[in-house]
């Protein structure tokens, strides 16, 4: 024995290669080798039961494992959200399980939940709903019970309400940040339109105009159980669970449900050329084409099988292997004809690419396209799309979960539950013809709608030269109205100048403010946030009038913030990025709005300042001001009439939980450098205090480290 673990093993290998009949000179190339046909899928028994309800009931043993896992499906959807209640849905979803019950609060669920290590979740998509829950199987009955209960009996709780909108208006405010989500965001609103209900997205304004009333009254629109599909398979018995569940739904009266219809995609093919200007993009996402198929089109499975030639097979597709490979043009790249169970999809071909490679990109994009319509593909390409979408044919049943679902999805679009076995069979019968004739019906070359996200100023070649308008796409963020600001009169202008002039002088003058240069404050900051309150020690540097640079100690480590006039950036543990386009904005409105750059801009004459009134602040009379400058960002100003000293200010700002009524109330003024600055200032979101700063100390005109406000 010892002697045989001594072999090495190149002399291990010579000796099991020369058993082998004809060495290893004999063995064939990989093309050659030929496999016997793939088994026929056997699939295990659903058993169906339509409770007295009308809930549809798709059961599935299997005692592998002790768990019992459920799936429901609800007709239901985005598509149903008012036009000025865009999240409508969404937020029910969300707030279905999140917002408790009559029975039991949400946190009470969340830990009674734990305690048993199970799931339930609940959601809503563009056109359906759906739950799941998952637990042992000891613990089937109080799954079922809670599945039910939060189903039947939501109360959508206030203050899980509002969490759900912060966490709405949190992802609003982010949407920009990244050039391939614009773009994959945006190109449906060519294809469907903007305000289609498959393309349109909230808006902080049909967030805010959610109420809870609308909450329950969309769950009592189409929550009943003549509406619901519920899946359920793990290790029980079948008669048994049917018990559980009509035990748990059985009160559950079923209601007639009045569906609206779904909209309509009513598309024209036409060629159009549209530009997104992200300066900030280091990669250039562009996306073409046109309207695509439903996955009841009896050209789908031929379609299927041109996907995988052209643009959805991977290294071996036609996209990657000219674009990406033999080109060199794209990080990223491929294409296809998608389908929808109830309305159109999109034929889409997408790159990702340098900015400097931006217009060869689309020549041969769509070359690539083209050559789809022009010439059979070749037996290979045929025999390998044919080979890698039935190889991979099993993995369609390789859970239970997808089994069991799949049917129930089926069912749900009312589609054959053998409708994967016919695909299967007519993927078999696709022909190379039968590629080139859906390729030149399907894929619209010459009328395809070309959107491109990134720099224009360092493109290759400006997209005008396709020789078509370049429409421009706003995608700026709308941010909830201000409170409207009467135009303002020669008196109003005349009087703001009067009260802002006597503002700067009780605050130390404009000649002092104009000899700060810069203020460096250490403060110590209490944040109130949805996740409860934390601390946080902030050095702060601001170089007037357009630099800051804040390093901030936080509980999880340190991070410093800077803005100039020309650029944003965050460093951290995790390195350093620039600031999001927002975050930027905000950023530089923030400065605006330092006390001591608005003493100096006013004073300048830099600011139009206009005089809106009096009111009573704190049982004290005050001046109110608004004061704006050209790029048009502006702040509602509250002056004690009496000392003239500034109480607050007002304006849109935007929190880490997004936009919001900011107010900041200003008190404990100190002479810091000739001029007066609050060393406490306490800031209200929407209302509610979000942060109080206490100013340590405070130095006008010091040293200042200009490696702050070199980015790492």
């Amino acid at each position: 024995m010892k002697r045989i673990a001594q072999l090495s093993l190149p002399l291990l290998a010579a000796g099991l290669l020369a058993g082998l009949p004809g060495g290893a000179a004999a063995q064939k190339p990989h093309d050659e080798i030929t496999f016997p046909p793939l088994n026929d899928v056997e699939l295990p028994e659903i058993q169906r039961v339509t409770l007295d309800n009308g809930i549809k009931l798709y059961l599935l043993e299997d005692h592998d494992l002790p768990l019992v896992n459920a799936s429901a499906r609800i007709r239901v959807g985005e598509v149903f959200d008012p036009a000025n209640k865009i999240g409508l849905a969404d937020l029910t979803g969300t707030v279905l399980r999140s917002g408790g019950t009559a029975s039991r609060t949400g946190d009470e669920i969340d830990e009674l939940l734990e305690s048993i290590g199970g799931s339930v979740e609940t959601w809503i998509s563009t056109t359906s709903g759906g739950a799941s829950m998952s637990v042992l199987k000891e613990d089937v009955d109080v799954g079922v019970s809670v599945l039910a209960d939060i189903l039947m009996n939501p109360v959508f709780a206030e203050d899980k309400i509002d969490l759900a909108k912060i966490e709405a208006r949190s992802g609003i405010s982010r949407r920009n940040d990244d050039p391939l989500g614009i773009a994959f965001r945006e190109f449906p609103k060519l294809i469907y339109g903007a305000d289609s209900p498959y393309a349109r997205h909230s808006e902080y304004a049909t967030i805010d105009a959610v109420t809870r009333d609308d909450i329950i009254a969309f769950h009592e629109k189409y929550f009943h159980p003549n509406n619901l599909m519920l899946a359920v398979w793990g290790d029980f018995k079948t008669s048994d669970m049917v018990k559980r569940i009509e035990k748990s739904f059985g009160n559950w009266e079923q209601t007639e449900i009045a569906f609206p219809p779904l909209p309509e995609v009513d598309y024209e093919y036409r060629e159009t050329v549209n530009l997104i200007v992200k300066e900030d993009a280091t990669q250039v996402p562009i996306i073409m084409g046109h309207v695509g198929i439903q996955y009841d089109n009896p050209d789908y499975f031929a379609l299927l099988v041109m996907n995988r030639v052209f643009g959805q097979g991977g290294f071996s597709s036609r996209m990657m292997r000219e674009v990406r490979t033999r080109l060199g043009l794209a990080y990223a790249t491929g294409g296809g004809v998608n389908a929808n169970w109830e309305y159109p999809g999109t034929f889409g071909v997408f790159s990702l690419t340098r900015s400097e490679s931006m217009m060869e990109a689309i020549v041969a994009m769509r070359d690539v396209a083209r050559g789809m319509t022009e010439a059979l593909i070749t037996e290979d390409e045929l025999s390998q799309a044919k080979e890698a979408y039935l190889n991979s044919f099993v993995f369609n049943f390789d859970t239970r979960s997808e089994v069991v679902n799949r049917m129930m999805t089926y069912d749900y679009y009312g589609f054959p539950e053998d409708f994967l076995q016919q695909t299967k069979e007519k993927v078999e019968q696709v022909t190379r013809e039968d590629v080139l004739r859906v390729a030149k019906e399907y894929l619209h070359v010459d009328s395809m709608q070309l959107m491109v996200i990134g720099n224009p100023d360092e493109f290759d070649e400006p997209l005008d030269a396709l020789g078509k308008p370049v429409n421009r796409i706003d995608i700026s963020i709308p941010e909830p109205g201000d409170e409207a600001i009467s135009e303002a009169t020669a008196e109003d202008l005349s009087r703001g100048i009067e009260i802002m002039a006597m503002a700067v002088a009780a605050c130390g003058g404009e000649k002092a403010a104009a000899k700060v240069e810069n203020l460096h404050t250490m403060a110590d900051v209490a944040v109130d946030t949805p996740q409860g309150k934390f601390d946080i020690k902030m050095n702060s540097t601001t170089v007037f009038p357009d630099r800051a640079a804040v390093v901030m100690t936080l509980p999880f480590g340190e991070m410093t913030q800077v803005v100039t006039a020309h650029g944003a950036w965050v460093s951290g543990p995790q390195g350093t990025q620039d600031m999001p386009s927002g975050d930027a904005k905000e950023a530089r409105s923030s400065l605006f709005r330092d006390w001591i750059n608005l003493m100096r801009g006013a004073s300048e004459g830099e600011y139009q300042v206009q005089y809106l009134g009096t009111e009573e602040i704190e049982g004290k009379a005050a001046n109110v001001i608004a004061v704006s400058n050209a790029a048009g960002t502006s702040v509602k100003l509250f002056m004690d009439g009496s000392s003239h000293m500034p109480l607050r200010a007002s304006f849109r700002g935007k929190t880490m939980m997004g936009p919001a009524a900011m107010e900041e109330v200003y008190s404990m003024w100190r002479e810091v450098g000739g001029v007066m600055v609050p060393f406490k200032t306490v800031t209200y979101a929407d209302g509610k205090e979000f942060t109080v700063a206490r100013v340590t100390s405070a130095e006008a005109n010091v040293e200042v480290d200009e490696s702050l406000f070199e980015k790492p």
